[in-house]
């Protein structure tokens, strides 16, 4: 990642997705990275506690509730953007935050996850199955590529064409799903509260040649 200067980072926050980012001039970024499955992209802001002295003007700061915010991180001069959710967040009293940084006083310091946290924090209880005439829900999990029956049986069980834009499952089939079909299957089923749109981006043909014996 390229290298730039803490100081021209700006912190954007909002409540609810849908709403416009505001400029925070209170939060102080600590540092934000990428990172790709199965690491987690993470960041730390803080945010000075009891008197803050900025510029000419003075106030008294107490700790803040931000749990569930999204923050953005933007550094200006090559247009680089993190985004992500703030889940967690603690009192440092000593000055320093758990990563051993400098804040230099009593400070709230908020640790920030990537917004693919988000879907880490999905539940799926369910299956969608193709029953020879409609797409039913089975209230158990079933295993993509399962074998039918014990022994030596074909494997496979992904309907053999799809119902609203992707494949669910169907249990006389011994079509096999790929990487890049299991996932645009399980993107259906997430809740999504906050009506985020997810995109696959970047070389995904190699998603689609890949098939396993069995994913659970």
């Amino acid at each position: 990642m390229p290298a730039y200067n803490f100081d021209e980072v700006e912190i954007y926050t909002k409540t609810n997705w849908h709403e416009a980012w505001v400029k925070s001039t209170q939060l102080v970024p600590l540092k934000f990275e990428f990172a790709l499955p199965p690491e987690k992209s993470q960041a730390t802001v803080a945010l000075d506690l009891g008197t803050v002295v900025r510029g000419s003007s003075k106030s008294v700061q107490s700790p803040a509730n931000l749990l569930g915010s999204y923050v953005l991180f933007w550094v200006p001069s090559q247009n680089l953007h993190w985004c992500g959710v703030i889940s967690s967040s603690n009192i440092s009293i000593d000055g320093f935050d758990s990563d051993g940084n400098y804040i230099g006083k009593r400070a709230q310091v908020f640790t920030c996850n990537g917004l693919e946290w988000l879907l880490d924090c999905e539940s799926i209880f369910s299956t969608r199955v193709w029953n020879g005439t409609e797409e039913v829900s089975c209230e158990r999990v079933i295993s993509f590529n399962q074998r039918t029956s014990l022994g030596l049986s074909q494997r496979g069980n992904r309907s053999t064409e799809q119902h609203d834009g992707r494949y669910i499952f169907e249990p006389n089939s011994s079509s096999t799903w790929s990487i890049l079909e299991i996932i645009n299957y399980l993107r259906t089923l997430l809740h999504n509260p906050v009506q985020m749109t997810w995109t696959l981006t970047g070389d995904i043909a190699g998603l689609d040649q890949r098939r396993e014996d069995n994913w659970n």
